[in-house]
């Protein structure tokens, strides 16, 4: 089933991303694994109920429309020990950093800062992403980065327990 190996994929990204997350790498490295994790997650959970692998095979804009879905998942509000309401204002919250996440993608950088490739900045400068301090490495940090990386790894844990 294509949901099984999207989740697959993206636990085994996610690994490696909270390696080097924790690490002296580069923050473009783990940059990287939580779009391409984030993404390959979402997809498994959208593949996981009617969505056609064409649709999510086309796009890289997965991660907000996922969390919309999850956030009125029985499965997860226990999971949370949250309330429908509780839950859904939870992840409104965490929809704009999920939009970040997904634009980490080099093809919605639009030629700016992603992870993965050199970009021209102003004036023909060259931005090089393992020199670059990218905004969404703060926003991490804060207490919403840290909802959305709980949130994350409780559905990479429990996955198949809230499709049930």
């Amino acid at each position: 089933m294509w949901s099984d190996a999207f989740l697959a994929q993206a636990r085994s990204d996610w690994e490696i991303f909270e390696h080097l997350y924790e690490s002296d790498f580069p923050e473009c490295h783990a940059l990287h694994y939580l779009q391409m994790a984030t993404e390959k997650l979402a997809k498994a959970y959208l593949l996981a109920g009617p969505t056609d692998t064409k649709v999510v095979s086309s796009t890289h804009r997965a991660l907000t429309s996922f969390l919309q879905k999850v956030s009125r998942n029985h499965g997860l509000q226990q999971a949370m020990l949250m309330t429908d309401k509780q839950l859904r204002a939870h992840v409104k919250r965490l929809l704009p950093l999920a939009f970040d996440i997904e634009k980490l993608a080099p093809k919605l950088a639009a030629g700016g800062p992603n992870p993965e490739y050199p970009w021209e900045a102003p004036k023909g400068a060259f931005q090089i992403p393992s020199t670059y301090e990218f905004q969404i490495s703060k926003f991490l940090l804060e207490p919403r980065g840290h909802h959305l990386i709980r949130l994350i790894r409780i559905v990479l844990q429990k996955f198949h327990f809230l499709h049930q």
